[in-house]
């Protein structure tokens, strides 16, 4: 153990700029030097940054865009918007209703940006029940894209 804990100190410290590195060289444990680094460096729960992605996902619309890169621009902000602004559940029930009601702000989000084009579509799945997946919508936008 103490082999591997010296070479993960030296990786982590080695991939460090040596100005902030030299705050680090005196831990015991590649443990400590981990979680120092996070508490100081990590943007996780960081409201502002949460702020600004959600920003951009307001701002964010089709436009010249295919649906296929429209949709991964917001899938690329969603994936930030969950390592920012990380929900942790207390239990099952609550997991399943809070990722239930993120699916579909998704969705909405997904579709609320869309083309003019699209309205027929978007109109036939905001009257499906239960609502579709993002991806099932996705696909079928897609489909009627291609």
């Amino acid at each position: 153990w103490v082999t591997t804990n010296y070479l993960i100190m030296s990786y982590l410290l080695n991939s460090m700029e040596s100005t902030v590195a030299r705050g680090y060289l005196l831990m015991d444990s590649a443990t400590d030097i981990w979680i120092s680094a996070e508490k100081t460096f990590s943007k996780k729960k960081n409201t502002s940054q949460c702020y600004e992605i959600r920003k951009k996902l307001g701002d964010t619309k089709q436009k010249e865009m295919s649906v296929f890169q429209y949709y991964s621009t917001l899938k690329g902000l969603w994936h930030e918007l969950d390592y920012y602004g990380p929900f942790n559940a207390i239990n099952p029930i609550d997991a399943a209703t809070f990722q239930e009601w993120q699916d579909n702000h998704r969705l909405f989000d997904f579709l609320a940006g869309l083309n003019v084009e699209f309205e027929p579509s978007r109109a036939q799945i905001l009257s499906t029940k239960p609502l579709p997946s993002l991806e099932d919508a996705f696909s079928s936008i897609q489909s009627e894209d291609t």
